[in-house]
């Protein structure tokens, strides 16, 4: 799922940019987006809002009441490091100061389908490109998480319980499965019961793995090598880079 914000006070801008999302969403149907009619209204959201449920594009309006768009983003950047901010304002020059919030593009009023299209699908490649995410349902809602924020799984009797830097959730699903999803990003089965984060573990031992937040998981006999093989490699990778 790609979560994206509209932040304008402009009743026409929003029903444009809405439009413009309403045509997009069959060719991209992962994407959802909220409208706050003020920057103070955004920033009420985010004071509120767990880390997963974060926005991936935001689109600001730059002269608002209150709170202006280049204050707003400002300060959500200091909570999230990973939204893609775009700029949407009547006057170029504003643009240079929006920068120092590490804009990710800018749109002029009126914004024009051509160009909203083209900022739009760069946004949501640079999405595909960097971000590897962990998607669930629980109680008929979609929750998306990166992957570099999970620490590890654990199941508990037939549920599994999601450990991450944002706290922990519990859901239906079973280890293999999730291995064969996220070991490309660096997961691993050290016990039938466990799938971690190679990013967290601090130490590898023969019974057991100690991760950076001082858990100790244990692991299973037949999965020794495997473990020490996959954080291995992965470690070389991460010093490579």
């Amino acid at each position: 799922m790609v979560r994206i914000a509209i932040c304008d006070d402009e009743h026409k801008q929003i029903q444009i940019m809405t439009e413009y999302l309403t045509t997009l969403k069959p060719r991209y149907p992962d994407i959802t987006w909220d409208v706050f009619r003020s920057g103070d209204h955004l920033l009420d959201h985010y004071k509120r809002t767990p880390i997963d449920g974060y926005f991936d594009i935001i689109y600001f309006d730059i002269e608002m009441v209150g709170t202006n768009g280049i204050d707003t983003a400002a300060i959500i950047r200091e909570l999230d490091k990973k939204a893609l901010f775009v700029y949407v304002t009547n006057h170029q020059e504003y643009v240079l100061v929006a920068s120092d919030t590490f804009m990710f593009r800018y749109l002029i009023k009126p914004v024009a389908w051509d160009k909203f299209l083209s900022v739009f699908e760069d946004a949501y490649n640079t999405l595909g490109l960097r971000s590897n995410t962990f998607t669930y349902t629980k109680e008929y809602v979609n929750t998306r998480l990166h992957t570099e924020d999970i620490i590890y799984f654990e199941r508990l009797g037939r549920k599994i319980n999601i450990h991450t830097i944002a706290g922990m959730d519990r859901i239906w699903h079973q280890i293999p499965k999730l291995h064969e999803e996220l070991a490309p990003f660096g997961f691993v089965i050290p016990h039938k019961s466990f799938l971690v984060n190679m990013k967290y573990i601090h130490k590898v031992s023969r019974q057991l793995l100690t991760l950076r937040n001082a858990t100790e998981i244990p692991i299973g006999d037949t999965h020794i090598d495997e473990v020490r093989k996959a954080f291995l490699d992965y470690e070389f990778k991460r010093v490579n880079v």
